[in-house]
């Protein structure tokens, strides 16, 4: 197995945890998590799907993060 060795985390990034870590905590709703979202296709038909659900989305690389973003907004 390889092993992954994180940078380590920018103001930003831990800005958006505690963001993230607040909005978790406001109710008790079953939670699904991805890793690489990608564009945001997937995170945006599964809460279609499942309204009663939350999910957790990551994207790793800047672009898709932002697609993925402007995705969200406009839906």
């Amino acid at each position: 197995m390889r092993r992954f060795t994180a940078p380590p985390l920018s103001e930003g990034a831990r800005s958006e945890i505690v963001r993230a870590l607040s909005w978790l905590q406001k109710n008790n709703l079953p939670l699904f998590v991805e890793i690489g979202c990608g564009a945001g296709l997937h995170p945006l038909a599964f809460v279609r799907e499942n309204p009663r659900s939350r999910i957790l989305a990551f994207e790793r690389t800047t672009v898709k993060f932002q697609k993925a973003e402007q995705r969200l907004k406009s839906h």
